[in-house]
């Protein structure tokens, strides 16, 4: 999905979702964690998993997740990858960036 573009759902029918994280320090990645999170939307959204563990040693990795609708409506999905290696202290974490995900949902 690129930035500014909008997906499009059916309500009950599962939506891919699919992102690239890659560390522009080139450092590799380590436990990383890829987390979903409904941002706005009129309905609750259903994720095949709204925390995933990574744990690659690589500079880029491919995560896919899907997305079930309960109510049409416009929605926009929130997608955070956290370095969980680079400080996760005291439930805080210090290295993440946020992408955020619009979709149309209809009947």
């Amino acid at each position: 999905m690129m930035d500014g573009e909008i997906s499009t759902a059916r309500v009950g029918e599962p939506l891919t979702l699919s992102i690239t994280v890659d560390d522009p320090e080139e450092i590799p990645l380590g436990a990383t964690r890829i987390i979903w999170a409904k941002h706005q939307g009129p309905g609750p959204v259903t994720f095949s998993a709204e925390e995933t563990e990574v744990v690659e040693q690589s500079d880029t990795f491919y995560h896919t997740a899907v997305a079930v609708f309960s109510e049409p409506g416009d929605y926009v999905l929130r997608v955070q990858a956290v370095d969980w290696d680079r400080g996760n202290a005291f439930g805080f974490h210090c290295c993440w960036t946020n992408r955020y995900v619009r979709v149309a949902v209809t009947e």
